[in-house]
């Protein structure tokens, strides 16, 4: 039987909710029985549940292949204006399936339901691979790095017998490379990717040396908002031959550094970009002591004292259509790295951007968490396959990692998750319903759960054999 994330926040100094079974498991199904596809019952899931969109499509995708459990995915995105699959998400399934092949059905454009069944490795040799090489194109400005969120995690883990020096999976990658409502290329590139290396210990498996990550990534043309047209190279150099360290973000420690990178594209001028760096650092500088780098020249403080911020001011040349945007990321001694980010939109002027994006760092920094909200909900399917007890702390828990914790759960029962309210605005009259019979909609703004909170999973320390 599958359990669900916990019903209730209960206590006082410390409030938490816990696996427990509920209603919820009748939108799930699960079969005890072995690993084999064939004899496997097909995971339900209900695709409205929760967030409700695309990302339990993504991440049931990646626990279908990687576990090798088929699935039958229904009520897609189901309360949204436009129910049913968008080109993003038909690529997002399908790009997985490309990767460790298997059966797809379902996957078109309107589409509300589909079934996947995943090639059992286990039963056909062929599966184990040298080199795949793929080219995905969403054809819309749809997010690459949402691609990213589905075939990252079966890249990691295809089948192989090569060397570890092998180039095991090429991946190129056509859509938005900065799109709203979604990651920045750029982010995933400078926050969710070096977090992921130095937490599941993707670097120096096979040696003492610092050699690069079994994850390289560069990008070839921007794109944007509405054409796209973006394009980037993915390659996966080896497979995980071992299990994945466990997740442990817990101790945020000192600010130590801070990374602007503010970009213009196609007929807006330099000018721009600099008066988003400007609105933002004036913004930062109400919170922070900050000493300035611009590229490789340093302003100093009288003192010399204050926090190292570097700034990059980029022209990106090879882009399709014209664009402003802006990421800042704050990197802790710990080695925590929360961020902020904006892009313009019509009529919206560059301090405007510079100063969202700013007040979005800012946020996230006096939450009190040691992950933005952008980066712990995709911890969360890593968490549920390492090996060991993952820990991280956030500020506000969003819906999509609340959705991404039940999507764990229908595919890794196993995988025990705990989540401690550590601070409570209403200490004593609180008594929150929590994803009670499926139904996220109640619980604070769009699912917003407020203060800092502790997120603890023991996983099922996966490893391919």
């Amino acid at each position: 039987r599958t359990q669900p994330i916990a019903r209730r926040l209960v206590g006082a100094a410390s409030r938490r909710y816990q696996s427990r079974p509920s209603a919820m498991t009748a939108a799930a199904s699960s079969s005890d029985a072995s690993n084999n596809t064939s004899t496997t019952k097909f995971i339900s899931i209900d695709g409205s549940t929760g967030e409700g969109g695309g990302q339990i499509l993504r991440n049931a995708i990646s626990y279908a292949t990687i576990l090798k459990r088929p699935i039958r995915i229904t009520n897609i995105r189901a309360k949204r204006k436009k129910p049913g699959l968008k080109p993003q998400h038909v690529a997002s399934l399908q790009l997985p399936v490309e990767l460790c092949e298997g059966t797809l059905t379902g996957d078109t454009v309107g589409s509300s339901t589909i079934t996947y069944a995943p090639k059992d490795d286990d039963r056909d040799n062929q599966s184990v691979v040298t080199t795949r090489t793929l080219i995905k194109d969403i054809g819309t400005a749809g997010s690459i790095c949402l691609l990213l969120q589905a075939s990252l995690p079966c890249a990691l883990f295809l089948p192989t017998t090569t060397a570890p020096s092998t180039k095991l999976a090429r991946m190129t990658l056509m859509g938005g490379t900065n799109a709203t409502q979604a990651p920045q290329f750029d982010y995933w590139y400078r926050v969710f990717l070096p977090i992921l290396q130095q937490q599941c210990g993707l670097l120096n498996k096979h040696d003492n040396t610092q050699r690069p990550t079994p994850i390289e990534a560069e990008v070839e043309c921007r794109g944007y908002f509405p054409r796209g047209g973006g394009k980037v190279h993915v390659t996966v150099t080896e497979s995980m031959m071992t299990k994945l360290k466990p997740i442990r973000l817990v101790e945020r420690g000192e600010l130590e550094s801070i990374y602007i990178r503010s970009f213009y594209a196609g007929r807006l001028p330099r000018h721009l970009a600099q008066d988003m760096v400007r609105a933002a650092n004036a913004l930062l500088k109400q919170q922070f002591d900050l000493i300035v780098t611009n590229g490789d020249r340093k302003i100093h403080r009288e003192d010399n004292k204050g926090i190292s911020t570097k700034i990059d001011i980029v022209a990106e040349n090879n882009a399709i259509g014209s664009c402003l945007g802006i990421l800042i990321v704050a990197q802790t001694t710990t080695g925590c790295r929360l961020a902020g980010s904006a892009l313009s939109s019509p009529g919206q002027k560059a301090n405007q951007v510079g100063r969202g994006a700013a007040q979005e760092l800012l946020d996230a920094w006096n939450s009190g968490g040691c992950v933005d909200e952008w980066l712990q909900d995709q911890l969360i399917l890593y968490m549920a396959l390492a090996d060991g007890e993952s820990e991280i702390k956030t500020g506000c828990l969003t819906l999509h990692t609340q959705t991404a914790i039940w999507t764990a759960q229908q595919f890794c029962p196993q995988a025990l998750f705990e989540v401690t309210r550590l601070d409570d605005p209403q200490p004593k009259k609180a008594k929150h319903e929590v994803l009670e019979n499926g139904d996220f909609s109640n619980y604070g703004q769009a699912g917003l759960i407020p203060g800092r909170h502790l997120i603890r999973c023991s996983g099922i320390g996966f490893e391919r054999k």
